[in-house]
């Protein structure tokens, strides 16, 4: 494990520079987030080469601890997490933000197990509106309309 850190710091850290020097393409104020956020990876990536290093076992003493063989099934559930955002991603352009974000939320908790349907609905429609109220009529982001561009 402690290799796989290492190459994913190394992986990151070049992101990070990469995101850093592509904020400068921005104005002054545009370019402050990206170059925060890659400070911030960097940064990360740094603490954990830095952790790596102090503590070279820390992976083998809780593989140890932790016996326990996880099942298969979890493979599954994150393959088909990712498909349905892969669709999601594409059809919400088509359809809209409004009518497939709460089918897509409805199905990834149904995914993690999640089978109160009354409280998965409420979740889904209520996480929805919220996230449109925030982003389409306070913060004036437009969010994809597809469908219903007409209406709002």
């Amino acid at each position: 494990m402690r290799s796989y850190n290492f190459i994913f710091s190394g992986i990151i850290i070049i992101l990070a520079l990469t995101f850093y020097f592509w904020g400068n393409a921005f104005s002054a104020d545009a370019g402050q987030w990206p170059q925060f956020f890659a400070i911030t990876m960097l940064l990360l990536s740094v603490l954990l080469i830095v952790d790596t290093v102090i503590h070279p076992d820390r992976e083998k003493e809780t593989d140890e601890e932790n016996k326990e063989i996880k099942p298969r099934i979890y493979d599954h559930k994150v393959f088909a997490s990712v498909a349905l955002l892969i669709l999601y991603i594409f059809i919400m352009e088509r359809i809209g933000f409004l009518l497939t974000t709460p089918f897509f939320l409805a199905l990834l908790l149904w995914f993690i197990q999640y089978r109160q349907k009354g409280k998965l609905i409420a979740v889904s429609v209520g996480t929805t509106i919220g996230i449109t109220v925030v982003f389409q009529f306070l913060l004036g982001v437009p969010i994809p309309q597809g469908l219903l561009e007409n209406w709002f």
